[in-house]
């Protein structure tokens, strides 16, 4: 399994995959960081997520395991896609103690698995539809419809592959997410 990422070129985000690649490097990881140009707005290039997902299929021919570049490796991955096509964290959030009354679980998609085959690309083409369709909509709440939909073949990855910098205490985080976009709000990123 692949790690990849991306960033957008001449954005503070250049800095915070600097990060992310020394964390690779640290354990030893395989990966491939791709750079883009931006969009014009953070909102416009998150949407650009499952372009890169599918070009790195398309290009590395293995299984994907996808981090934004604002996260850490703290542990090497043990993902078995074995089964599934896709995989993401569900957040449970009333056991964060966020706010339910809208929904109980949220989909996270700042860490996401693919395994290479033609389910997962349909799942990608529709998330990039989805993206199209309502470009005001966050790009992980779109992916969350499909999910919403679509659950057979998807695993639930445990938390440690998905922690968030001060919103979640989890020990033993194997992917530490460090939400760059909160720190970086305002600028195109």
């Amino acid at each position: 399994m692949m790690i990849v990422s991306f960033y957008t070129a001449d954005t503070p985000y250049e800095q915070e995959v600097g990060k992310l690649r020394k964390s690779l490097e640290a354990f030893d990881l395989p990966h491939k960081i791709y750079e883009i140009p931006s969009k014009g707005s953070w909102q416009k290039n998150t949407h650009r997520k499952p372009h890169v997902i599918l070009r790195a299929l398309d290009e590395l021919d293995e299984d994907i395991l996808y981090v934004d570049a604002d996260a850490t490796l703290h542990g090497k991955p043990q993902i078995d896609l074995a089964g599934f096509d896709w995989a993401a964290h569900i957040m449970d959030k009333a056991y964060w103690g966020q706010d339910t009354s809208k929904r109980t679980h949220s989909l996270m998609s700042g860490t996401l698995c693919f395994a290479n085959n033609r389910r997962s690309r349909m799942i990608l083409e529709l998330w990039i539809q989805l993206n199209r369709q309502y470009p005001w909509r966050w790009d992980q709440r779109n992916l969350e419809l499909i999910w919403r939909k679509n659950q057979e073949r998807f695993l639930n990855l445990p938390v440690e592959y998905c922690a968030i910098d001060k919103t979640m205490t989890v020990e033993n985080a194997i992917i530490r997410h460090h939400q760059a976009s909160r720190r970086l709000k305002g600028r195109i990123c």
